[in-house]
C-alpha cells in the first residue's frame, strides 16, 4: 500500500521579550516547525516592531495531534495580566478581543474564520529560529508524529495505509477534525462514509 508524506504540526508556542520578560502564548498550525511565524496579536506585533525581532525568543511548548487539542492547551496556558501580550483568553487578539470585551457575541462561523486567518501566514526556513535545537520532549513528539501511520477505510470498505491524514482529507474533500473524531471514537463512527484509525509508529 502506498504511503503518503508531508505533515502538518499543531503547535502551542511562547514568545518572550528578552528585554522586559513579557511574553505571548499562541497557537499555530504549520508544515515547518522552523518557520518565522511570530504571532498575530496586535500587542506582540507592536512590541516586535518597537524592540526588534532579535530581542524576542520563540519556543515551542507543545506539539499536538489535533487542532482542537492545540487550542485547548493554548487556552489553558494564556494568562491575561500586565506581564503578557495576550489580549483574549484563547490567545486570539485584535478584533476578536475588542468586540468580545464590548459584549458583542460571535457566531461559531466567525470564530472559526478569525482563528483560521492566523494560520499559515508566515512560513520559510530562513529566519531567526532556523537551526535551533528543540527540547528532548519536543523532538520525541516530532519523531512520533513523523512515524505515525493511519489505516483509512473507504465507503466501499476498501482500506489504505497513509502517513499524512491531512493531505488525504484535502485530496478527498474531507474535514480533518471530523476524521480525528472518528479515529478517537468521539461520537462519530464515520465521516462521509470514511473511517480511520491510528496504527501508531512505523
Amino acid at each position: 500500500m502506498p504511503i503518503e508524506t508531508n505533515l502538518r504540526y499543531f503547535t502551542v508556542y511562547k514568545i518572550t521579550n528578552l528585554l522586559n520578560g513579557k511574553y505571548y502564548i499562541g497557537a499555530h498550525a504549520t508544515e515547518f516547525l522552523e518557520d518565522d511565524y511570530m504571532g498575530s496579536g496586535k500587542l506582540i506585533q507592536k512590541a516586535i516592531k518597537k524592540h526588534g525581532k532579535c530581542n524576542f525568543k520563540k519556543e515551542i511548548l507543545h506539539i499536538c495531534e489535533t487542532e482542537f487539542e492545540m487550542y485547548e492547551i493554548e487556552k489553558s496556558l494564556v494568562v491575561l495580566n500586565s506581564n503578557t501580550y495576550n489580549m483574549a483568553p484563547g490567545g486570539r487578539g485584535g478584533v476578536y478581543s475588542i468586540l468580545s470585551r464590548k459584549g458583542i457575541p460571535h457566531s461559531e462561523e466567525s470564530k472559526i474564520k478569525m482563528r483560521n486567518s492566523a494560520l499559515g501566514k508566515h512560513t520559510g526556513s530562513k529566519n531567526g529560529n532556523y537551526g535551533r535545537i528543540f527540547p528532548e520532549e519536543t523532538r520525541k513528539k516530532m519523531s512520533e508524529k513523523q512515524s505515525k501511520l493511519w489505516e483509512v477505510t473507504f465507503p466501499d470498505k476498501s482500506k489504505k495505509i497513509i502517513k499524512n491524514l491531512k493531505r488525504f482529507c484535502l485530496d478527498n474533500n474531507l474535514d480533518l477534525s471530523s476524521m480525528h473524531q472518528v479515529a478517537n471514537k468521539k461520537n462519530r463512527k464515520q465521516h462521509k462514509g470514511f473511517s480511520c484509525k491510528s496504527l501508531g509508529g512505523v
